[in-house]
């Protein structure tokens, strides 16, 4: 009998945080690195050089972590509501490793660091003041949507159509 009671009350918790779950708003948080040349005399164009997007839900905190080669790249914050939309702590770190270490085996590591408090809206960008560096210049765009991630340009080439691998017979006909 006691055993069917701790059932039902778990099974009343279950579905209680379930209808919780899918009663909050879910944002996709995209922050996107742009550099800018500074040393060209002419204004130069402004192009991406990294990104990276997280899931963000209201009063709730958030943080993911993307490695790519020697790439890290950190983001976390919270996301909390306000008259005029949203505010959001953010803080962003990205880490390069180019492989070169100090004498002593100690790795020679580039960081560089945002942590900012600004107010957003859904659907607009902000762009941040970011770093000024050997005639480089980087600054740091926030978006917050309710929209699908950004597809990649790799996979908007690819064929439905068409096996990504090779054929067998396709490899005979190149050798």
């Amino acid at each position: 009998m006691k055993m069917i009671r701790l059932l039902i009350i778990g099974c009343w918790f279950s579905l209680g945080a379930c209808l919780t779950g899918y009663a909050e708003e879910e944002f996709l948080l995209q922050v996107d690195v742009l550099e800018q040349d500074t040393a060209a005399e002419a204004e130069s164009e402004t192009r991406r050089v990294r990104g990276i997007e997280v899931v963000a839900m209201p009063e709730r905190p958030f943080f993911f972590k993307s490695r790519l080669g020697g790439h890290i790249q950190l983001v976390s914050g919270k996301l909390t509501q306000d008259e005029n939309g949203y505010q959001l702590r953010f803080e962003y770190q990205h880490t390069l490793y180019e492989g070169q270490d100090l004498p002593g085996g100690q790795p020679v590591v580039h960081v560089g660091r945002i942590n900012t408090r600004v107010s957003i809206q859904v659907g607009k960008e902000v762009v941040l003041g970011g770093l000024v560096s050997a005639g480089r210049k980087e600054t740091y765009r926030l978006k917050l949507s309710r929209d699908e991630p950004l597809k990649n340009e790799v996979f908007q080439m690819l064929d439905p159509h068409r096996p990504i691998l090779p054929l067998l017979k396709e490899v005979e006909d190149q050798n």
